[in-house]
């Protein structure tokens, strides 16, 4: 080390030999000509020195483990002529950075990796239990938590090897829940809605949005896993508050309603609490992951049918487009009491998205329940009918590419129509993402990625748009309307016969 006094304090906690960089070659006496068998690296710096020296100190066929962060430009000669072994070593051990190990729980088998980033933190553990890690005496300063600013000044000119802040111990110590003190702004019949998961599409979508119908809405709080991210859209947008406990906002007899945005795998038990509390729901799609929690919202509303109003964020349905297309689908002539039924071909350029991702998993519960459902959903909407026969297949996986994304399913409804949907991972993003065509009665519709919408066969105009509309800021405003006059924007029987289709058509293809 550079630091002689930091040297004085390794002897003393057991180290047999201290040097210096200039002292290093004293090492190659320590073993006899031959160097280590093994150096650790656990310098802080950009320079290449301390990598090129460990390579020096190091016995031919040897190992150097690089933990620290230092420059990595090798003198390749040396390296290669003692055949030294490089290994960078990731933080707490494997298992960081995997997924599917820090995030699902699927530990390494002990035979094959006997130390993971766990078993590392019980050993760990279990020496401070034992006394056997002791770190009185690396603490060379101590502040208080309000003094923090000091203590980082500290760092900067006298660098002690370990400094302390002190955090109070009394009952103020956690604060879930912040007042924001803003100015008044709520409109008095403005219905007070609580965000619930303020992640990267409610904070672009839904928020500003909100924000723009301050005539129908009031945002009353805003809740997110992170203190740090709720206090700072709460502030941008004007929230009473912010809290990291979503049940405080249950409990807040100021909410009227909430709008649910968190991870998919939380959404029907936030659902369920909110309905139980007495909140209005719109909840971002999908509805629930698996056919039990579905039951369960089901059976709530057979027991409690005055409940209040749910809404699953199926946006396009609300869109200028889609709707014209309804009214075209509603103009079908009538036979024997039936509409002539419609053709629809509906293709979802869907984008590669990586294997380990979360929607895949067990919080997104794959790409057809998480996203597939809002073309579902147009399917049940355009027809007006319910599905009585689903088909689905998909490729054989091959290299990055899953299964489960790439799709072609066919749906046949009760009124005869037939809806089939290709949604595929394996499209290139040049292609707009979204296309349809609707099969009318003698019309046909175009729909191109909700920026135009071509009419043909029919006196109704199509649309061609500047921007792109799927309806976001469409379904804010139905739901409103439906918490005031009691008329549900999304019938729950649709919620639940596209939920359980996504499900259906899922189970197909994995």
């Amino acid at each position: 080390d550079l630091d002689e006094k930091r040297m004085a304090l390794a002897e003393k906690f057991g180290a047999e030999r201290c040097f210096t960089p200039d002292q290093a070659g004293e090492i190659t006496k320590l073993t006899n000509g031959y160097g280590a068998d093994a150096t650790i690296i656990t310098a802080a710096t950009d320079s290449d020195k301390p990598l090129n020296q460990a390579m020096e100190l190091t016995r031919k066929r040897g190992t150097v483990v690089v933990v620290g962060a230092v420059g990595l430009h090798l003198q390749r000669s040396p390296w290669y002529q003692k055949e030294i072994d490089l290994k960078i070593s990731c933080s707490y051990g494997p298992g960081r950075y995997d997924t599917s190990y820090e995030e699902d729980g699927l530990d390494y088998p002990l035979p094959y990796a006997r130390w993971t980033e766990n078993r590392n933190m019980e050993a760990y553990l279990q020496l401070l239990a034992e006394g056997k890690v002791n770190f009185e005496a690396l603490v060379e300063a101590e502040f208080n938590f309000e003094d923090a600013p000091a203590a980082y000044e500290k760092i900067k000119s006298e660098r002690p090897l370990a400094t302390l802040l002190k955090y109070s111990s009394g009952s103020d110590r956690e604060h879930r829940k912040i007042e924001i003190r803003l100015p008044a702004r709520k409109k008095e019949s403005a219905i007070r809605i609580a965000l619930i998961g303020a992640g990267g599409f409610a904070a672009s979508t839904h928020l500003p949005n909100l924000e723009k119908m301050r005539d129908l809405f009031h945002l009353q709080a805003v809740c997110s896993k992170r203190g740090t991210t709720a206090k700072q859209h709460a502030t941008r947008f004007e929230a009473n508050y912010c809290t990291t406990d979503y049940k405080a906002i249950l409990a807040d007899d100021e909410v009227d309603a909430v709008l649910i945005a968190t991870r998919h795998n939380m959404h029907a038990r936030l659902v369920l609490e909110a309905l139980q509390a007495g909140k209005a729901v719109f909840v971002e799609k999908p509805l629930a992951l698996n056919e039990d929690e579905l039951i369960q919202i089901e059976n709530f509303y057979r027991e409690n049918p005055e409940a209040p109003l749910l809404m699953t964020g199926f946006n396009r349905r609300f869109s200028p487009y889609a709707e014209k297309i309804k009214e075209l689908a509603d103009k079908r002539s009538t036979h024997g009491g039936q509409k002539t039924p419609l053709i629809v071909h509906y293709r979802m350029n869907a984008g590669f998205i990586p294997g380990d991702h979360w929607v895949h998993g067990a919080e997104g519960g794959g790409r057809i329940i998480g996203e597939g459902c809002h073309l579902l959903d147009l399917f049940n909407y355009w027809t007006g009918s319910t599905p009585v026969k689903i088909e689905a297949q998909s490729i054989a996986p091959r290299g990055q590419y899953r299964s489960d994304d790439n799709i072609s399913t066919t749906i046949t409804y009760a009124d005869g129509s037939l809806c089939h949907l290709l949604y595929t991972s394996l499209g290139n993003r040049d292609l707009p993402k979204e296309y349809a065509e609707v099969y009318i009665d003698g019309a046909v519709a175009i729909l191109d990625d909700y920026k135009n919408l071509k009419l043909t066969g029919t006196n109704l105009r199509g649309i061609s748009g500047i921007s792109q509309d799927k309806g976001h800021a469409a379904e804010l405003q139905a739901f409103a309307h439906g918490i005031k006059t009691g008329t549900w924007p999304i019938s729950l029987e649709d919620q639940l016969s596209v939920t359980r289709t996504s499900f259906a058509v899922d189970g197909m293809v994995r």
